[in-house]
């Protein structure tokens, strides 16, 4: 039986081969690198700790005369600074991804178009109408199954993961801004992947809401401060256990609504799987950004 060649390999015999004296030498700059590690990330532990141990230090020394402003110990509030930083750095280093990619920070300049148009107060008045007037009981159910598609079948994590993307903004508000996308963009061109279609419209609308829980929660925790040294001061565990409590779930409640939305604001974007069509289509709703391109990309900073 004769065994034929078809294609490329057909092509190779051992008269193709080098030599030993053609042999290639691997140099250095060939060699896989080793990973590395961006020190600057982790520089706010070694600074905490320090600070940290010249705190007790000094209160060892020079013992407080006057209430506290809140019974949290000095870890409670040295570990989330640091972690804070953290997240911080993280999220810039994101950022500069968006700023590179030209789909994503169509993206992105979309979302932030959207909510400066909603601060127009007429604007604002009018938005909702299609939720609230138009849209059928059959539309809103079709648009919530593409709303939870990651949400039905998730296990904890997945479900968890789903309200942390969707809690800063309502279904009312994702409704309106899908049903504007849809109308403007033309049938033949919409995205076909669902989880996208989510994504996209989760990320307009968090970014259209200003729903200022940040200011919220730490308004809130300021206007405990006198509330709780005058219960410490009565030393009623009744009266100061809650107040402690308080003061720390509103502590949590600031950096999440601050540093890690803003962490969840990035990283949710990169989850798009067809950045490049939904580059293309939003501008035929929000128009035109080359100009907000050419200054992001050259500044280093979303316009």
């Amino acid at each position: 039986m004769e065994v034929t060649s078809h294609g490329p390999l057909s092509d190779l015999n051992p008269d193709s081969f080098a030599s030993p004296e053609q042999a290639l030498v691997l140099d250095d700059s060939t060699k896989p690198n080793a990973p590395t590690i961006d020190w600057y990330k982790f520089l706010p532990v070694s600074i905490v700790s320090a600070m940290y141990g010249v705190h007790r230090y000094y209160r060892r020394h020079r013992p407080r005369t006057l209430p506290t402003l809140t019974s949290m110990r000095p870890l409670e509030l040295y570990i989330p600074l640091a972690l804070a930083y953290m997240l911080t750095y993280e999220s810039v280093e994101r950022e500069m991804e968006v700023i590179e990619d030209r789909d994503l920070l169509v993206i992105e300049l979309a979302a932030r178009r959207a909510r400066d148009v909603l601060m127009d107060p007429e604007i604002r008045g009018k938005f909702g109408n299609f939720d609230k007037k138009l849209l059928s009981d059959e539309h809103k159910e079709a648009l919530r199954r593409i709303r939870e598609a990651r949400y039905e079948g998730a296990g904890l994590g997945g479900k968890l993961a789903w309200w942390h993307n969707h809690l800063w903004s309502n279904e009312e508000t994702w409704n309106e801004w899908a049903t504007l996308i849809g109308l403007h963009v033309p049938f033949n061109k919409w995205p076909d992947k669902t989880e996208d279609w989510d994504t996209v419209v989760t990320h307009i609308s968090n970014t259209s809401t200003d729903a200022r829980l940040d200011t919220a929660a730490a308004l809130a925790f300021v206007y405990t401060v006198p509330v709780a040294m005058l219960a410490r001061w009565t030393r009623r565990p009744l009266l100061f256990r809650p107040v402690n409590g308080v003061q720390r779930l509103l502590l949590g409640a600031w950096i999440y609504c601050t540093v890690i939305r803003e962490h969840q604001r990035w990283a949710y974007l990169r989850q798009i799987r067809d950045k490049q069509q939904w580059a293309e289509v939003l501008p035929e709703m929000f128009g035109d950004f080359e100009e907000e391109i050419e200054y992001a990309q050259e500044e280093g900073e979303i316009p």
